[in-house]
Formats: structure tokens, sequence, C-alpha cells
């Protein structure tokens, strides 16, 4: 069954991921619970306290485009951008996720989120098996984080049951991973590598592709 909205009621556990105490802006648990993923505000508050973030052509794919939203506490929440082959109206439909080996049962555990897998960009998350015209034509497409020196908070369980999520809410129930960079409050750090909205906007306009909605 569904396990939680992003920015739903496991934020209180975020804010308390070791960063929460130095983070400029923190999110108060008591007055910050959002309504259930089926709710309709709850995609407008995710967006609330987040800035966004995009990985060009991640793993070396060319498309490959992740969003990678920094949340005022320094995590940073992995999902697919506009631009991604999984996103566009001839993407075939995604049957299944399924997390790449030794990542399943890396994620950290605790109120301090302790014990996380170590993630570098090019670290695979997951595998999405996409339907196929005909049978036995299914294909697969590795998906991997797109952030460097993190580690993982945590994966969304959501999608093992609810696959179709990745496409049809990649920006809120649909997201891959919750990460916590090694330095969370140096944003130029925490963001290398990364470019920002506009600029994402910018160059899949050149290239053709989606923009940044």
């Amino acid at each position: 069954g569904s396990r939680w909205c992003p920015r739903g009621a496991d934020l209180a556990m975020m804010a308390n991921c070791g960063v929460a105490a130095k983070a400029p802006a923190v999110l108060d648990p008591a007055n910050d619970i959002l309504p259930e993923a089926n709710d309709p505000p709850c995609k407008e508050a995710l967006l609330k306290g987040y800035e966004p973030w995009y990985r060009l052509d991640a793993g070396g794919r060319k498309g490959h485009d992740l969003l990678i939203r920094r949340h005022v506490n320094g995590l940073l929440v992995v999902g697919l951008a506009p631009s991604h082959p999984l996103l566009q109206p001839s993407a075939k439909r995604v049957a299944s996720v399924s997390w790449h080996a030794g990542i399943e049962h890396g994620e950290a555990t605790g109120k301090r989120c302790k014990g996380g897998e170590a993630i570098k960009a090019q670290t695979i998350l997951a595998e999405a098996s996409v339907v196929g015209a005909d049978a036995g034509s299914d294909t697969s497409m590795l998906l991997c984080a797109g952030v460097g020196d993190a580690r993982l908070v945590e994966l969304n369980g959501r999608l093992e049951d609810e696959p179709h999520l990745l496409q049809d809410a990649p920006e809120d129930e649909g997201f891959l991973a919750i990460l916590q960079p090694k330095r969370p409050h140096d944003v130029a750090k925490s963001v290398e590598g990364l470019i920002d909205a506009a600029a994402y906007a910018e160059r899949r306009r050149a290239a053709g592709g989606a923009g940044a909605g």
C-alpha cells in the first residue's frame, strides 16, 4: 500500500535528519504536516520550501534529465525532469520499478538518519521496466541519483506497488529518493554539477526538449 506523500507525515523525520539544527529555516512538524497523497493540495504544498535544480543527461545517458529539489533543511528529493524520456507523450508505460542491488537496504535509520548508503552522481538507484509493444519486448531503463557526495535517506517504496507514479506524478508521489548532501548547508557544494530552472529551460528549449514547466 501507499507509504507517504513527500512533505507529508515523514517530513517531520526529514527535519530531524541531523541537519535541521543548523538550517537557516527549519520545518515545524507541528504546523507543517500536509494532507495525504490523494488530497489535491498535496502537490502545491510539496513545491513550497523547495528550490528546483536539474541534472542533464544523468548517468551519461542523453536526455535522461533529473529534477533535484533542494529543501530549506538541505535535503534533496530526486525525481524525473519533464524532459526525461519516460515523461514524453510517446513513452511506453512503466510496468515495474526495482531498486538496484545494494541500494534497497541502504536507507538511513533512526531519528538522526544514520548509516545511509554513500551516493555519487552515477550511482544507480533503480531499474524501471517498460512495457513493450509486443509480448516479450519489454525493456528496462536505469535511473541514477544525479547528485554527488550524498547519502541515502529514503527510497520511495510506493513505486514498488505503484510504478505508474513515476510517470503520473514525477514531482510529488512519484519521486525516486531523498538524499542528504555531505555538506547540506553549503548550497554551492550541494548543487554542484546541477543547473537552475532558467538554465534548464534554456538548454532544453535549444535542444528541442521539454521545458522546465
